[in-house]
């Protein structure tokens, strides 16, 4: 038995409280997953749940979710041409964007295969009835506390990837798709990373190989010991002589969320079908990883071959692809590929986030 088969097995047992999925073979794995195989981590949970994102009766992506920390693992999907096709802008030229936010309804014991929403005025966490919903889940009121740090509601799968119709845009705001992100961070550094990977998945891949196809898998490293809602300090206030603590809501409410320590991303532009044999050899994948920082000039990238990637928590996030006795590791027919377009994307956003004397280190370590 391989460790895939094996990792699934595991989940099925797992995760058979959740009532959410017992394996990944009820999420339309040749859909989501290159090769139709997921990514595999090396240690799992009775935490650890499987979630079909399916919006509208329709599947949209897959979600790998920690109901610990109440934050996504990963969220795994392939984008559509229409899905890389350029955002539509609102009428300032900003891109549009759909600010509907759901809740899984399994993890809430409600039943049910699509996506809720569920954002009550007045939602009382020390309510039975609204402390059900979030007990292994994050809930919209979590990313509205006034916090010292101001987060973003940071979509792994993001809507950017999602063009295809509003639906499509509006499924990527499933909380249980969502972790803490700092505001700058979200808003500058991850947004340009995700604008070069869609550019060049639509320039580099099915623009130049009709029929290839393209995976992407987002994810988080959760950190030790940082959640969120943040207990309020005693602060003074004007005319006061004494500390008062600060009014807010009721203690269930702080420490729900994990803050993550890193977000990054795996793509694979998939030629493996291709018609031509010769384009069949010119697929390319990549991993990059960014800190999760307030501070804008803390933050740097990483990029990575998939297959050397996370080696600590995942044997596999794209699997191998052996064809007429090629072996392709982690979807990487063609570096040389991979590397241009690393090169192109550190070129073109620019800033402090890359450092050119190492970019390229971890794909050729001898040179370096």
């Amino acid at each position: 038995m391989n460790i895939r088969n094996l990792f699934v097995i595991c989940l099925y047992f797992g995760t058979s409280e959740t009532e959410v999925v017992k394996s990944y073979n009820e999420c339309w794995p040749h859909r989501f997953f290159y090769q139709g195989f997921p990514p595999t981590l090396l240690t799992y949970s009775k935490d650890i749940v499987i979630i079909c994102q399916q919006f509208k009766n329709e599947p949209r992506y897959v979600t790998l979710y920690d109901t610990k920390n109440r934050i996504p693992l990963f969220s795994a999907t392939q984008p559509t041409q229409a899905d890389v096709l350029k955002t539509k802008s609102d009428k300032n030229g900003k891109p549009e964007t759909r600010d509907q936010f759901f809740i899984e309804p399994n993890l809430a014991d409600k039943g049910g295969k699509n996506m809720i929403e569920y954002q009550p005025e007045n939602l009382n966490l020390n309510n039975p009835h609204d402390a059900k919903y979030g007990q292994k889940q994050a809930l919209d009121v979590d990313y509205r506390v006034r916090d010292k740090h101001v987060y973003d509601r940071g979509h792994l799968n993001p809507q950017l990837f999602n063009n295809k119709d509003d639906n499509s845009k509006i499924a990527t705001n499933a909380l249980t798709n969502i972790a803490p992100q700092y505001k700058e961070f979200n808003q500058n550094t991850w947004k340009k990373l995700e604008e070069g990977i869609k550019k060049n998945l639509r320039e580099n891949c099915i623009e130049v190989f009709p029929g290839a196809r393209m995976f992407v898998v987002v994810g988080v490293e959760p950190s030790s010991n940082k959640f969120i809602p943040e207990k309020p300090k005693r602060a003074r206030f004007p005319g006061s002589k004494k500390k008062q603590k600060i009014k807010t809501q009721s203690e269930n409410t702080y420490g729900r969320i994990n803050v993550p320590k890193s977000y990054w991303t795996a793509v694979c532009c998939d030629t493996s079908a291709l018609p031509n044999i010769d384009n069949r050899r010119k697929g390319w994948s990549f991993a990059y990883e960014a800190d999760n920082f307030e501070d804008k000039t803390k933050i740097k990238v990483v990029f990575h071959p998939v297959e050397k990637f996370l080696q600590h928590r995942y044997s596999s996030i794209f699997a191998d692809y052996t064809n007429n006795g090629n072996n392709v590791q982690a979807c990487q027919f063609n570096k040389e590929n991979a590397v241009t377009i690393i090169q192109d994307m550190a070129k073109k956003i620019s800033g402090h986030i890359f450092d050119t004397n190492t970019l390229l280190k971890n794909f050729y370590p001898n040179k370096v």
